[in-house]
């Protein structure tokens, strides 16, 4: 499992916006948790009027899959969707940067005693979730219990952040993450009674996956689980 390397590129110019953009969220994250939530959901909002082109994609999912909302109804949906979506920005903030003990004031985790019993069995686990705003910070709360594992991950196309984002993830974990392309070492770390992450998600290569209802709509999905 190579981790991304550091590059002395990541300090030109062309990163500055990156480097100023982590700073300015790793401050707000100083905020008390509803006020950055607030903030988050009006961020969210504002992207999702105007940039009507994402508007209009999840409209048109909204359309498809509840095909009885009337107009209205689904209008609120997509502003809830982008609030969400803001929110999410900085629920994952609050997952790579915020203490155990600021966390663990918002919430708690329900059924640790499976994951306990898969290893007092000797069986590896893997924790699946779907693509949610909040999977990030899910995620943390299961480290903050004491469960560590791997989290497997797309790099992304952005270097610096995926230098960034992987170095968060596995200090957090105290396990190094898994490239997506890694199922391999997935395998590997279940067959060792160790805990894998993934969050599965739709694909558009019909080489990676298979149609599946989803709301009633073929849907092409990914197959690695």
């Amino acid at each position: 499992m190579n981790a991304p390397p550091f590059r002395w590129v990541f300090l030109a110019p062309q990163y500055w916006p990156t480097w100023l953009g982590v700073g300015v969220l790793r401050l707000l994250c100083l905020l008390p948790i509803p006020a950055l939530v607030r903030i988050g959901e009006g961020i969210g909002w504002l992207f999702g009027r105007l940039v009507p082109s994402r508007r209009h994609v999840v409209r048109t999912n909204l359309r498809l899959c509840f095909p009885q909302q009337d107009e209205q109804a689904r209008g609120r949906d997509v502003d809830a969707h982008f609030r969400a979506l803001g929110a999410g920005i900085f629920e994952a903030c609050l997952a790579w940067w915020a203490s155990d003990e600021r966390l663990l004031r918002q919430g708690e985790i329900v059924g640790l005693e499976h994951l306990d019993r898969a290893e007092a069995e000797g069986h590896g686990v893997l924790l699946l979730t779907g693509h949610f705003t909040t999977l990030e910070l899910g995620a943390r709360y299961i480290l903050v219990a004491g469960r560590p594992f791997h989290a497997m991950y797309r790099p992304i196309k952005n270097p610096l952040m995926d230098w960034l984002m992987y170095r968060w993830r596995s200090a957090i974990a105290t396990l190094p993450a898994v490239p997506r392309e890694d199922l391999r070492g997935l395998v590997r770390a279940e067959r060792e009674g160790r805990r894998d992450w993934y969050g599965p998600d739709q694909t558009l290569d019909r080489r990676e996956g298979t149609f599946v209802p989803f709301f009633g709509v073929p849907t092409l999905m990914l197959t690695a689980t």
